[in-house]
């Protein structure tokens, strides 16, 4: 597997449900960088740390990915309510690639300039 193709699926998963492009449309789903000042709501999702477990010999399945989706928005009530989709989505996620998708963690700030931003935090354990 690779990273590519990892970005792949979870961009395909956030942009084929139809409740969270209800609230954000596809193009403003993307990998890692937001243009400064993009209209909102907005999110991106970028590959964090890397686990691989010594103790499994295939390369791949010993493989973990942390992908971090942060949520953009204009208030509280909605980037909270496009968090709870994103986290709705990823809990349902299934895949033969992919044997485990989990939550790892969630957070939530507003920063100097008044943008709402609530972060899921997930890991993609390749089967």
């Amino acid at each position: 597997m690779s990273m590519s193709s990892l970005l792949i699926a979870v961009r395909s998963t956030l942009i084929n449900d139809s409740n969270i492009t209800a609230k954000v449309s596809a193009d403003k789903i993307t990998f890692a960088r937001r243009p400064q000042r993009d209209e909102m709501p907005g999110m991106t999702f970028s590959i964090g740390t890397v686990a691989y477990d010594e103790t499994i010999l295939d390369a791949d399945a010993a493989t973990t990915y942390r992908v971090n989706i942060n949520v953009y928005g204009r208030t509280a009530q909605e980037t909270t309510e496009i968090h709870d989709l994103v986290k709705a989505n990823i809990k349902a996620y299934s895949s033969a690639t992919y044997k485990s998708v989990r939550l790892e963690d969630e957070r939530y700030t507003v920063d100097v300039d008044n943008n709402h931003v609530a972060l899921l935090a997930t890991t993609w354990q390749i089967s």
